[in-house]
């Protein structure tokens, strides 16, 4: 008994340390130090630059930067976000599955766990999305935003040789909800009565190759259909895109269509419009 008295002592007595740690020693961090390190860090790994507005740490290791925003080496994207978390999942340390865990808000927010197996000398990732908002956190070249809003839900999981980037492999489902086109061009005027206010898409990636599979939105107006694929390569952001964005109008619309793009159509009664640029950039000709 009086060993069993020690143990439940020395227990009580090491949990104490680390909860007095972990509120002691966040608070004698600089804050200033800290935001320079990952900004440095961050240049030095992708050319880009990031500016936070706050680091908060505890122990056991967790970190959250809020007010984020991070613009690309040729400043072509930029990101923002109200906060991004890394948190290591300690149990899984149990099961040699180091894991990290990435949270990113945005009105929603997108998590993902990103774990290593080290017998298998690869990465997997599972990521889930409830919310997330695009074009709050995304803007394209110049500070101009997406050409559309919407809410992202989905889910994705996805493993990836660390000697290979460009041989991953996995699926994705990704369900787009509040849907509505930015712009006042022509071809924006022209989708806005086709475009609905969900679209469901399924991804897939398998032997260095990218594809979406049904990708087909069904609206009054007519069916929009997505069918891209990418040979994938390194940076995994630079694999050039193909492919087509499919529109089969209907009624009245058909007429306007015809009109407006009429090099776009196909013997089967469809518009295809082509699709280029990067994984990173993607583009349509219009």
């Amino acid at each position: 008994m009086p060993g069993m008295k020690k143990a439940a002592l020395w227990a009580v007595g090491a949990l104490t340390a680390i909860l007095i740690a972990g509120i002691i020693l966040p608070q004698t961090i600089n804050e200033e130090i800290v935001k320079s390190k990952i900004a440095a860090v961050v240049r030095t790994k992708t050319g880009g630059t990031l500016d936070i507005g706050q680091v908060e740490l505890s122990l056991p290791f967790s970190m959250t930067l809020h007010d984020m925003t991070f613009n690309d080496a040729d400043r072509m994207n930029t990101l923002r976000l109200e906060r991004l978390e890394l948190k290591i999942i300690y149990w899984k340390l149990l099961l040699l599955r180091p894991t990290l865990r990435i949270t990113a808000a945005s009105g929603g927010e997108m998590a993902c766990d990103l774990s290593t197996s080290l017998m298998l000398n690869q990465l997997h990732g599972v990521v889930y999305s409830s919310g997330f908002q695009l074009e709050s956190a995304v803007e394209r070249t110049g500070g101009s935003p997406l050409p559309f809003s919407a809410k992202l839900d989905g889910h994705a999981d996805f493993s990836l040789p660390l000697s290979d980037p460009a041989g991953i492999t996995g699926t994705a489902s990704l369900l787009l909800n509040g849907i509505s086109l930015a712009g006042s061009s022509s071809w924006v005027a022209l989708l806005k009565s086709l475009v609905p206010k969900t679209a469901a898409c399924a991804l897939k990636a398998e032997d260095g190759r990218f594809s979406t599979t049904e990708c087909a939105i069904a609206t009054k107006m007519g069916q929009m259909e997505l069918r891209a694929k990418a040979e994938l390569a390194e940076p995994l952001d630079a694999s050039p895109l193909e492919g087509a964005f499919v529109l089969r109008p209907t009624g009245s619309l058909a007429d306007t269509v015809m009109a407006l793009y009429p090099k776009y159509r196909k013997p089967d009664g469809a518009y295809y419009f082509p699709i280029n640029g990067t994984l990173g950039a993607p583009g349509i000709d219009i």
